[in-house]
């Protein structure tokens, strides 16, 4: 009867946590997608993100946390210096300003996210405004006096520390969530329980406060209507004015009517109170959970902090004093959600695979590298998943340009030399694909993907008809559409990549062929390449800003998954790989935002990754480029100067001659070009920059000169440069072309630049080329 009696008093408690639980949950993974705000983070937290940090994720987390319980602990032991000394007024405004910055401040912030996960764009701070003032309003009210059932108070305390909850999980970074409730439950126990603990002590003072100071600061299971409470009161002590005189004559003392305090509330063994902090800790964590992306173990982190405060709530109920709530709530959330990500889940994910493996009779390939195919199931995947999946193909790609490209180098070579050029013979097959793209023959590469494709059944006139999609057929037209892309065949990449779709269908899923899903494999089969050349091709179509929402989407794709490998069980090196294919979707952003003339956006992109990575050379030379673009003098001297801090000895040396070219002082830096250069220097990269400095300095036949003299194997944009410059400054351009090929034709000539661009502003552009993964 007693345990009845107990569970009965704790239920409205234990509702509330719930709901707390459910609605952070719901702000925190709906509306914000359980992203972080890096913006909003405070500048006296250590992040990895920042130049304030260990380096070490895990001690800038407790090391956060230590900094926070500290400043928790001094604003505590003020306040106890308050009360001590008496300072009533002080203790009332610093709580009723910070119940007002929670009912007004708060809910703005949350209100602005919910508004734009709902794309609301239009007059967003006027809404905010007006739902914020409504809810502070009455909020308020309800904590400020007693006009309002109790309900009231109950709601809005819930609705208020969910929403501090949200924000603390944006603004904490990294595993600083993780370890907060934790040291806060240590601190939890010394304020509660120590003699000197600040809460001990100012309980001990709550006679000198009345009870509407609780309701700023704790979660109570009272149900009486305060405004009965209200209306009783003022039956009790009304007196009516024909006997007022008679009892002043008599000099009767009547009982004047006493206000309740806060002592006498928080010895109310009927009433069961719940501190706000509480609720905010217990949210914290369980967000931190739902941050990993598993589903089990966010519901199992609930469940452990749910039975932690029933314990604690029924194993102290006969307590007359105040016990701490956190510890053990915290602990076996902890508890569970630990067990679960490290034993319960990778138990389950070898029970199932055992069985698996038992219900097939064939050994069905295996996938090398396989944490690179994850990828978040799509709509039209889940979809066809519930309908319970069908084997209709939807990816129906084809060749629609199947005429060879003619080799335009070996060509010349034969026409000025009478000698055909060197290219190395290779058999039909992705050995020799492979073989033609490390010797930058591109336009045999892609020769050579035409007869692949053709062999497999997805050749000319086979686009939108049935054919049987492989790993192997997408990584032959992933090398097709980067070969395509280097030889600047843009319209034919759209014509050809257009049944691809937007990547999403269910035949581009491991799980839809069932080789692989009776191994249990999840992911996509639509190589990395593709999604970036698909996100960028939009660029050079009639539409280019649709480039911009492909690239968006990609990046959000990419962090998804990124949580999946995370909660999934994966190694850090593994996760890692997955943090290097991030860093190449931001710099297409930033390409894309260049190629539509948006430098202050682009500038933005690249600046942002520089802040991460401050030290790479390739963001650097980047930015510097792109200011110059801009004529942002300032910008460009700036990272001129962190190059030559970081890279002294980079290729040219300091890089300064890049700020001579950016002011038209093209003989400074030919100068400049010549004092960094080592003797034993070929490349074509600082060829090139030299020759184009010489050019535009006015020096045309030197210029032609240190092209022609380049001691290395050849390039084609070597070439090209060499037989524009003869052309402007000799009668006798074909006799230098023609000496030019008789001295390099044996050596070979590649149809791309090796590494970076090498062209200095203003010079020819040339395509940049990533090699392709077969």
């Amino acid at each position: 009867m007693l345990l009845k009696t107990q569970i009965a008093q704790i239920r409205p408690i234990m509702i509330a946590v719930v709901f707390n639980l459910l609605l952070t949950l719901t702000n925190w993974v709906l509306v914000f997608e359980t992203e972080m705000d890096e913006n909003s983070i405070a500048f006296y937290l250590m992040n990895s993100d920042k130049s304030f940090t260990t380096g070490n994720n895990i001690y800038d987390g407790f090391l956060n946390a230590i900094i926070c319980v500290s400043i928790l602990a001094i604003i505590s032991f003020v306040m106890l210096s308050f009360a001590l000394y008496e300072f009533k007024e002080v203790v009332n405004t610093w709580l009723a300003v910070s119940c007002l910055m929670v009912n007004y401040f708060t809910p703005a912030y949350i209100f602005r996210g919910v508004l734009v996960s709902m794309g609301v764009e239009r007059n967003i701070n006027l809404f905010v405004a007006i739902l914020s003032v409504i809810y502070g309003s009455i909020g308020s009210i309800a904590f400020f006096t007693n006009r309002l059932p109790s309900m009231f108070h109950k709601f809005f305390v819930v609705c208020n520390c969910s929403m501090v909850s949200v924000y603390y999980l944006r603004i904490l970074p990294g595993a600083t969530a993780w370890f907060l409730p934790c040291i806060v439950s240590i601190w939890d126990l010394f304020t509660v329980l120590s003699p000197f603990g600040p809460l001990r002590r100012i309980e001990e003072m709550a006679r000198n406060y009345d009870e509407q100071t609780l309701k700023m600061v704790a979660f109570d299971t009272a149900t009486r209507n305060d405004t009965e409470m209200l209306e009783e009161n003022d039956v009790n002590t009304v007196t009516p004015s024909s006997s007022l005189s008679a009892i002043e004559d008599e000099n009767i003392d009547l009982p004047k009517k006493v206000s309740r305090t806060a002592y006498d509330a928080l010895q109310d063994s009927d009433v069961a109170r719940l501190g706000m902090g509480d609720f905010v800790f217990y949210s914290i964590l369980v967000g931190k959970a739902a941050a990993s992306g598993s589903v089990p173990a966010t519901l199992n982190t609930m469940i452990g902090v749910v039975v932690g405060l029933v314990i604690t709530l029924v194993a102290f109920a006969d307590n007359e004093e105040t016990m701490p709530a956190l510890p053990i709530s915290i602990t076996l959330g902890m508890l569970f959600y630990f067990g679960t990500v490290f034993v319960s889940e990778p138990i389950s994910s070898y029970l199932i695979s055992v069985c698996v493996d038992c219900s097939t009779m064939t050994s069905p390939p295996q996938l090398p590298s396989a944490h690179l195919f994850l990828w978040p199931e799509s709509t039209r995947f889940k979809a066809w998943s519930r309908s319970e999946g069908s084997s209709q193909i939807y990816t129906m790609p084809g060749i629609k340009f199947d005429q060879p490209i003619p080799d335009k180098i070996a060509q010349a070579v034969f026409d000025l030399t009478g000698k055909a050029a060197e290219r190395p013979k290779v058999d039909a097959d992705v050995t020799g694909l492979k073989r033609l793209i490390s010797h930058g023959c591109l336009r045999a590469a892609l020769n050579l993907t035409t007869t692949l494709l053709t062999g497999l059944g997805q050749g000319s006139g086979m686009a939108s008809h049935p054919s049987n999609n492989t790993i192997l057929t997408f990584e032959l037209w992933s090398c097709r559409f980067q070969l395509m892309a280097a030889l600047k065949m843009h319209s034919q990449i759209l014509e050809e990549i257009l049944p691809f779709e937007e990547l999403d269908a269910p035949d581009t899923y491991l799980q839809f062929y069932n080789e692989y899903n009776s191994r249990g494999y999840k992911g996509s089969i639509i190589p990395f390449s593709i999604r970036l050349i698909h996100a960028e091709i939009l660029a050079y179509s009639p539409d280019p800003w649709r480039a911009f929402d492909r690239v968006t989407k990609l990046e959000k794709n990419v962090q998804e998954t990124l949580k999946i490998a995370s909660s999934s069980g994966y190694t850090e090196n593994e996760i890692v790989d997955w943090h290097m294919r991030l860093e190449p979707v931001r710099l297409l952003k930033a390409k894309i935002f260049y190629m539509l003339k948006d430098y202050k956006n682009a500038m933005a992109v690249y600046e942002s990754l520089l802040y991460k990575i401050p030290n790479s050379e390739k963001l650097l030379q980047l930015v510097i480029r792109l200011a110059m673009t801009m004529g942002n003098e300032k910008k460009a001297a700036q990272y001129l100067e962190a190059l030559s801090k970081y890279f002294p000895l980079s290729e040219p040396r300091s890089q300064t001659y890049l700020k001579f070219v950016f002011e038209g002082k093209y003989e400074q830096a030919l100068e400049e070009l010549r004092q960094s250069k080592q003797s034993s220097d070929t490349s074509p990269n600082f060829t090139n920059n030299e020759a184009v400095c010489a050019l535009y300095g006015g020096k045309v036949e030197e210029s032609l000169e240190m092209l022609a003299n380049h001691k290395s194997a050849l390039i084609e944009p070597i070439a090209v440069n060499l037989s524009t410059i003869a052309d402007l400054c000799t009668t006798a351009s074909f006799e230098t072309k023609r000496n030019y090929f008789i001295n390099h034709c044996e050596v070979g000539f590649s149809d791309y630049l090796s590494g970076p661009e090498t062209r200095v502003i203003g010079a020819l552009t040339v395509p940049t080329f990533t090699k392709c993964s077969i």
